[in-house]
């Protein structure tokens, strides 16, 4: 995770990866800071931290498991079906 204070703006990057579960099951998390983190600079002299998550909802994610599966079982059916 990259964090910075530039021009009274607080800058995050947070590489995205698979989503996997929240810790409540509720979410799945695509990014984290995983615990507070320094940033960059400071503001009024004082050491800034942050905490950061992205999260999708699990039944977004569902839906498009299954909308995939779906996709993957049709191609499957028209391999068969061309042979």
């Amino acid at each position: 995770m990259k964090s910075q204070i530039e021009k009274r703006k607080l800058l995050i990057e947070l590489p995205l990866g698979r989503p996997r579960p929240s810790q409540s099951g509720k979410t799945l998390v695509v990014a984290s800071s995983r615990g507070p983190r320094r940033v960059k600079g400071q503001l009024n002299g004082k050491t800034v931290f942050v905490v950061a998550s992205a999260f999708v909802h699990r039944e977004d994610t569902d839906a498009l498991r299954k909308q995939q599966s779906g996709t993957e079982k049709n191609h499957k059916h028209r391999s068969k079906s061309a042979r």
